[in-house]
């Protein structure tokens, strides 16, 4: 599923927050997102100002990540996707850079943990 024309009282940003770690000292938190209450397996969300989130799909920014998500159990998603940003990307600055190339702005509603 992508994002390209979202309607936004579909997606919810969960309130669960998974902080990536670079080798540089820098860190991004990155939020679980919904559709209709169920999780996007490729899809995470970064918060903005103005109760606004960057909504990303993962492939987009690492594109060998699907192989790895697809194949793995939902238990395992966030090392996954913890050590695959971790690996590609250098710095925090470099990973929202390209989020913000790539991704698409919604204003959305946060779920409960």
């Amino acid at each position: 599923m992508t994002l390209d024309t979202p309607i936004e009282q579909q997606f919810s940003v969960g309130a669960q927050r998974q902080e990536i770690m670079f080798k540089d000292g820098t860190s991004l938190v990155l939020h679980p997102v919904f559709d209709h209450g169920t999780p996007l397996r490729y899809h995470r969300a970064l918060h903005l100002p103005k109760n606004l989130s960057m909504i990303v799909d993962l492939r987009s920014v690492v594109p060998t990540i699907a192989d790895d998500i697809c194949a793995a159990a939902d238990r395992d998603l966030p090392g996954i996707v913890y050590f695959t940003l971790r690996h590609r990307y250098s710095t925090a600055e470099l990973l929202v850079r390209q989020i913000c190339e790539r991704g698409t702005v919604l204003k959305v509603s946060e779920v409960p943990a």
